[in-house]
């Protein structure tokens, strides 16, 4: 991973059954509330898919000690290999990721960015490789960032996330869809940009986002 570059990882003793995951391998970049209970919830409905963090090497080690995560590294280089890549970081962060993601991501993906403005977003997704779907994400009502501590996968239950497709197929709407519900969220999908619409006007999530 390069001078400096740490990389951790953690065996999963779960077992048992569940649903059959919509993603074999998710790369979350942002550990804080909002990350990091995303993928508890996605490990708690989805013990086999693999879960990745993308963060500081301080919350690397905390997610991974804490069960968030499998593996981890200070590089969105780690990434190369997921199906589902989820942007939960501070905007500006968001955007220089989707930036790499191109040359990062050989394979077919859904990226989901939450709490970027989808005016950014929509020009991104313009210059995205057709084998790359984007879709934004809001949560109503807002998630505020706590940090790592506060995560938990139940945050998520009974929440709504309003859902713009960007570049997006059907079967990535149904993906991201499924991901939303195992997480006991709502999905709403709402047009993109669209004056007066609930979703228009950017995706925050109403609260300040891992850093």
């Amino acid at each position: 991973m390069g001078e400096g570059r740490r990389r951790f990882s953690v065996l999963d003793s779960r077992g048992g059954p569940g649903d059959a995951p919509a993603f074999a391998c998710v790369a979350i970049a942002g550990l804080g509330t909002v990350g990091a209970s995303l993928a508890l919830a996605l490990r708690r409905a989805w013990p086999s898919t693999l879960m990745i963090g993308c963060d500081r090497n301080d919350r690397l080690e905390a997610a991974v000690s804490r069960g968030v995560i499998e593996v981890g590294a200070d590089d969105l280089v780690i990434a190369g290999g997921a199906d589902f890549v989820v942007l939960a970081g501070l905007p500006d962060r968001n955007a220089a990721a989707l930036a790499r993601l191109a040359d990062l991501i050989q394979g077919r993906a859904v990226v989901m960015d939450l709490g970027g403005d989808e005016g950014t977003l929509g020009a991104a997704a313009a210059t995205l490789p057709e084998r790359l779907a984007l879709i934004s994400g809001a949560l109503v009502p807002p998630l505020l960032e706590q940090g790592l501590e506060a995560a938990s996968w139940r945050l998520f239950e009974g929440r709504a996330w309003r859902l713009a497709g960007l570049r997006a197929d059907a079967r990535a709407w149904d993906r991201v869809e499924r991901a939303v519900r195992a997480t006991g969220g709502i999905p709403v999908r709402t047009q993109p940009g669209r004056p007066g619409d609930p979703g228009s006007g950017g995706s925050s999530l109403g609260g300040r986002l891992s850093s």
